[in-house]
């Protein structure tokens, strides 16, 4: 099946590994960062977030393996505009739907216990914690983050 579908894919596999990988991650990606985040996301919420992204990512795949004619009957609004006909818009507007739903139904429903929230949620009112040295995250955050750059303009 995914040879098919990279055979079906006008780019090649490259193009295919970055749409399926946007697609895989479209229903979970913002269930996560938000509920890590926020202190306002639910499980509801998250839960009804991943099924409203999994289903984008159904549609999304299913356009991808039937080709541009087939796609274009089946799913006409998919291939109505240029901002819905590339991959990256694509997961743009599922991760859109996502967070929307995320953030509606999680206003609907019952908000989980501030004691748990303690535990899975960046305190943003917090003190910050002391800096360790050497060991300190944002220290390696820091020197990897130079790395990096001093790397892309090494090698650009």
């Amino acid at each position: 099946m995914a040879a098919y579908a990279v055979y079906k894919t006008p780019d090649g596999l490259y193009k295919y590994l970055q749409a399926v990988t946007l697609y895989l991650e479209l229903p979970v990606a913002p269930a996560i960062a938000f509920g890590i985040l926020s202190k306002r996301v639910t499980a509801a919420g998250a839960l009804a977030s991943v099924i409203v992204g999994s289903c984008f990512g159904i549609v999304f795949v299913t356009d991808q393996l039937i080709g541009p004619q087939a796609g274009s009957r089946l799913f006409p609004l998919l291939h109505a505009s240029p901002l819905t006909l590339n991959y990256t818009y694509r997961g743009l507007w599922g991760t859109l739907a996502g967070i929307i739903t995320l953030f509606a139904v999680s206003s609907f429903t019952r908000k989980t216990d501030p004691a748990k929230l303690g535990r899975l949620t960046i305190n943003w009112k917090g003190q910050a914690e002391r800096f360790r040295g050497i060991f300190d995250w944002r220290l390696q955050l820091a020197v990897l983050t130079a790395i990096t750059v001093l790397l892309y303009w090494l090698l650009r």
